[in-house]
């Protein structure tokens, strides 16, 4: 016989239907739209609750690891905070990789990690790990909410986390938030209607503002500096780009973009921006270009040539311009700091800089004409007939962001597709998004972030490059082209294993290189391309990758081009290239 409605029996069984509920409608009220999943059982309350709610968008994977980097993807090109739901155990383990890259990249995730009741820990139950602050440092924040029992407050408690958590993962400096959910059986929820939420803020986060002292200071610092650069490391602030491109117009500073600091294409002002310095940093440095103050905004860059730049400058200020608890200074070079949103402060030291500022014009004129030299030299390498019969790494990279159009976004891998695309993305007005895990900087999870991408830009044509490795470590990622009708230009640069310690002094220095840094593996990935549903394409000339680039852009659906190289010819290629570019600037 059932019991009446109001025994505590029916009550309990009620309990963790009510605080998933009551879960969900925090995380709409706290700017949650996509909350990435897998199957398991301990979670299934939340699980359904999610699925359930009006306001959120289940995305459901079976791989933890590719949810988890797929979150980072709908992160980045949302900029919005994104959930992550798992069951107990191991599952949360597997959540780590992306939980250590949003940390690093700043990108804000809300970690829901199921968990079995507190009796069951430390006695041998089945699926049972210490998930308590299980990711460390890597978390900016840690909950574990109260079991689900009859009552207001474990109800209360997950409203109020729900809402709570996604706005600490916004604020800066933005990262991750875990909240571990202990239940007890039955995980059957009986749910409520959703509750209608006012959300706690429209729009991006408050930022933190400068002092107005130590605007002055540095006012007074660039206005006694003529010679003077602008580092622009990775970022995603759309309104960045002009507080950059203002300032540099208004001092007269050369700005160093990264290719993901969105400086190199679009409308705005690209007078100042120099893109070809990782290659003109190859050659001898010149006095005539060593700068008295250095501006640094965004993440570390890219360039290891332009790292090793900024070391060498023992005579520089160099001021690091990054939100409290973000130093992005690995050399330990920086003599200042201002701790607050670069934007911010570019816009401030805009506003308080002498009206009668007078630049000195020789001094960006000396970079772009350096740079001239060096972009021509590669682009004629890249373009020498003598190449034609071949395809190089870094002239796919090329031909695929010439493929595209404006308005579109690439994604490029770690290692050496994001070098690739430093060496070869010029400015220009046309608008290109560009992407990348470049906080550990790792190479797993690249697929499914890229997914994630396109999954927030339907409509909007995606191309990912990256290399075999990459492609191999998240092959699991493919799986959401298919789950959820996504569209993608897949370019994997097969040159059979690490390529990147092809250009590093283990190569030569280490007998038993090949083995243990060159990996070959023997793997072709037309089979994978068939095994998920994608088409494939394998060209063995540059007319024919062109042509390849062009229909699947053309097309519905994603694809995958695989560009077979050699990994010594390729460091050879380079070493070539930027021998050039040293004779070009000497």
């Amino acid at each position: 016989m059932a019991p009446p409605a109001d025994h505590p029996a029916d009550a309990a069984g009620r309990a963790p239907g009510l605080f998933a509920a009551a879960l969900a409608d925090g995380l709409v009220a706290g700017g949650v739209r996509d909350v990435c999943l897998c199957p398991g059982s301990r979670s299934t309350p939340v699980a359904v609750a999610v699925r359930r709610h009006p306001a959120l968008r289940a995305w459901v994977h079976l791989d933890e690891r590719s949810c988890g980097y797929f979150a980072l993807g709908l992160a980045q090109a949302r900029d919005a905070p994104v959930a992550l739901l798992c069951t107990s155990g191991t599952a949360a383990l597997n959540f780590a990789p992306a939980v250590a890259e949003a940390a690093a990249a700043g990108l804000p995730l809300v970690v829901l990690t199921a968990d079995r009741p507190p009796e069951s820990r430390g006695v041998g139950a089945n699926q049972t790990i210490d998930q308590l602050r299980l990711y460390g440092g890597h978390a900016k924040a840690f909950a574990e909410l109260p079991l689900p029992v009859p009552g207001d407050a474990a109800a209360g408690a997950a409203r109020h986390w729900g809402r709570r958590a996604p706005v600490l993962a916004a604020a800066a400096p933005a990262g991750p938030v875990q909240l571990n959910l202990p239940f007890r059986e039955p995980l059957i929820p009986d749910l409520p209607p959703p509750a209608v939420l006012t959300p706690d803020r429209e729009g991006p986060p408050p930022r933190v503002e400068p002092a107005p002292g130590d605007v002055a200071a540095l006012a007074a610092l660039v206005g006694e500096r003529r010679r003077g650069l602008i580092v622009a490391g990775p970022a995603r602030a759309p309104d960045g780009v002009q507080a950059i491109t203002g300032l540099a117009a208004a001092l007269g500073y050369p700005i160093l973009a990264d290719p993901l600091s969105q400086l190199r294409r679009g409308p705005h002002d690209r007078s100042h921006v120099i893109a070809g310095y990782d290659a003109m940093l190859r050659a001898p440095a010149i006095p005539d270009l060593r700068p008295e103050v250095v501006l640094r905004v965004g993440r570390t860059p890219t360039s290891k040539a332009l790292g090793a730049f900024l070391a060498g400058l023992d005579d520089a200020e160099q001021v690091v311009i990054a939100e409290p608890g973000r130093w992005n200074d690995p050399d330990l070079r920086a003599t200042r700091s201002l701790d607050a949103d670069p934007t911010a402060v570019c816009r401030r030291l805009l506003e308080a800089l002498p009206t009668r500022l007078a630049p000195d014009a020789a001094w960006p004129a000396a970079w772009r004409e350096r740079e001239r030299r060096a972009c021509a030299t590669v682009d004629a390498y890249l373009g020498d007939a003598r190449l034609s019969g071949g395809l190089s790494e870094p002239g796919a990279v090329r031909a695929l962001i010439g493929a595209l159009p404006p308005g579109a976004a690439i994604v490029a891998g770690n290692s050496m597709p994001i070098r690739d695309l430093d060496t070869v993305l010029r400015p220009g007005p046309e608008p290109l998004h560009v992407y990348g895990n470049r906080g550990a900087s790792g190479i797993d999870g690249v697929v499914s972030t890229a997914l994630g991408i396109a999954a927030a830009r339907p409509g909007s044509p995606l191309a990912l490059v990256l290399g075999d490795l990459s492609a191999y470590h998240d092959m699991n990622g493919l799986l959401a082209v298919g789950r959820f009708g996504l569209a993608a230009t897949i370019v994997v640069l097969n040159n059979d294993g690490g390529g990147i310690f092809s250009m590093l002094p283990q190569a030569s220095r280490v007998p038993e290189f090949e083995p243990l840094f060159g990996t070959p593996h023997g793997l072709r990935f037309e089979h994978a391309a068939a095994q998920y549903g994608l088409g494939y394409a394998n060209p063995d000339t540059p007319q024919a990758y062109r042509e390849a680039l062009a229909d699947s852009l053309a097309r519905d659906g994603a694809q995958l081009i695989e560009v077979g190289t050699e990994r010594a010819a390729n460091a050879a290629l380079h070493e070539a290239m930027w021998g050039r570019v040293r004779d070009a600037l000497a």
